[in-house]
């Protein structure tokens, strides 16, 4: 089970965030794509402007299980993956 919790940004805006506990860890974020600032309303990701918001896997070592357990909903579309290695 996953909890959700209520959250604010001066960035982001309203967003919500949980503990991907079910996945080993990490954590999802749902948060809007369209935002608006000073200089009007922009796209946080310009290159996938057909999604209003967006869902982030962050430091899940499980992320290939959650996109696995997603990809059965037909209202989720995988966007991209990227992996930030350790320093060295």
């Amino acid at each position: 089970m996953v909890t959700w919790q209520e959250r604010g940004s001066d960035y982001f805006g309203t967003y919500f965030k949980a503990r991907a506990v079910p996945f080993g860890g990490g954590t999802f974020k749902v948060q809007p794509n369209d935002l608006v600032d000073e200089n009007g309303p922009y796209l946080l990701k310009p290159e996938y402007p057909e999604h209003r918001y967006l869902l982030l896997v962050e430091k899940c070592p499980e992320a290939d299980r959650v996109r696995e357990v997603l990809s059965a909903a037909p209202e989720w579309e995988f966007l991209h993956r990227t992996v930030v290695g350790s320093p060295a």
